[in-house]
């Protein structure tokens, strides 16, 4: 089975001149850092079969930043038993430093669960297999970091609502935040990318059987009230980068079935979060109040 996939894995990357050119055109600028740091910078990320020549975009976008990173890592089920069920592609860029762990599929919080739990005092960002990322998008997580070490730092975020001491619906909330600001009604959005400082939360935002019983498809919802029980405001950094680039916008609106819109959307997303709430609401409250 795993070579059949291989073989039409490969056949799509072939006849897709782009994620070539990308895959063999690596240069020395796509490369991690050798120089230590105090706390060293991880991008955590993770994908699947369909979007593997998305991920090969959004690799290459992450090698070529301007501020590199001291590891990359990906994530994928280890339902894949060796590099050799990868197409050449992906696997091309272990010589340039990524590295892929193969484990248990716990879906999107593959990406940021197993990097929590292994790297304890590193810097973890998060990052999405569909996106192309500007050169400076690490840079300014980074940097807004250094000068504000206690925040989750992002790019993106809604801003939460709240009425009468409740929290609307999401459909309400505003969207894309567009200032500089550091608060805890600041809801984090995966897709731009998210920095962790060391030691972020505690070993409660490893709870499985938590997370995947009460919001399964919600990682957004989950570390975001992690953040609030753990007393983590939200920054917005300066200079944000506003508009980001899908690799793949035709398949994200034809064919979104299995992303994770259509399990959140119709309520999906409000009803995850009155599931924590019932777990975490006071430390909620607490803090949007």
């Amino acid at each position: 089975m795993k070579k059949i996939l291989n073989t039409k894995l490969h056949l799509r990357f072939v006849f897709n001149p782009l994620i070539r050119l990308m895959a063999d055109n690596l240069g020395a600028e796509c490369c991690i850092n050798k120089k230590p740091r105090k706390h060293p910078v991880i991008v955590s990320l993770t994908s699947y079969e369909e979007r593997f020549d998305d991920l090969v975009i959004s690799l290459y976008s992450i090698f070529r930043q301007t501020l590199k990173p001291d590891r990359i890592i990906l994530w994928l089920s280890d339902e894949f038993k060796s590099l050799n069920d990868l197409p050449y592609e992906i696997t091309r860029f272990l010589k340039n430093g990524l590295e892929i762990c193969f484990v248990k599929d716990i879906r999107s919080y593959t990406k940021v669960i197993y990097a929590f739990r292994e790297f304890k005092d590193s810097v973890i960002i998060t990052a999405d297999d569909d996106i192309y990322y500007p050169k400076d998008w690490l840079e300014k997580l980074y940097y807004s970091y250094i000068a504000h070490p206690e925040d989750i730092q992002l790019h993106r975020a809604h801003r939460v609502i709240l009425k009468n001491g409740q929290i609307q619906p999401y459909e309400s909330w505003r969207k894309h935040v567009e200032e500089e600001s550091a608060r805890y009604d600041n809801f984090l959005t995966g897709v731009g990318g998210v920095l962790y400082p060391p030691a972020c939360f505690s070993n409660e935002v490893l709870r499985e059987d938590i997370f995947l019983k009460y919001a399964p498809y919600a990682d957004d919802i989950w570390l975001w009230v992690m953040a609030l029980v753990h007393n983590r405001k939200i920054r917005v950094v300066q200079n944000h980068i506003r508009t980001l680039a899908c690799t793949d916008i035709f398949r994200q609106i034809f064919q979104h079935k299995r992303t994770l819109y259509a399990h959140n959307s119709k309520g999906a997303n409000d009803r995850q979060l009155q599931n924590l709430m019932k777990y975490y609401g006071q430390n909620i409250m607490n803090r949007l109040g």
